[in-house]
């Protein structure tokens, strides 16, 4: 088994169990993979299944990145504002931002700019 099946398996094991601090990290770290490997359908399921432990932004990020290159723009909009309404973890040295892949800005809770 790769070390992403694991990660995938982690995660899944986390969400079954309610752990959603280990739940959150492990999907953002297997999000960050998939994302730019146009895995857009299963970094939406995994985003969705985070979610059900409660708002996580870098999961609603995730989410919108997902329904924006699916053709879904409105749904994506509205994950990109739950991102920025209050929902973010603390960044801390262990865990970084994600890297943004558009142009928009949280201001107010709020978004403004453009997707891709």
């Amino acid at each position: 088994m790769t070390t992403l099946a694991r990660l995938v398996e982690v995660h899944r094991l986390a969400v079954a169990g309610g752990q959603a601090v280990i739940a959150r990290d492990v999907g953002d770290r297997v999000g960050r993979v998939w994302l730019p490997r146009s895995r857009f359908a299963d970094v939406a399921a995994l985003a969705e299944a985070t979610l059900t432990l409660g708002p996580d932004a870098g999961a609603f990020y995730h989410l919108g990145w997902a329904q924006t290159a699916t053709g879904q723009p409105r749904p994506a909009l509205a994950s990109y504002q739950q991102a920025c309404t209050g929902t973010a973890r603390p960044a801390t040295a262990a865990t970084k931002p994600p890297p943004s892949p558009t142009s928009a800005t949280c201001t107010t809770g709020s978004a403004t700019g453009s997707m891709p």
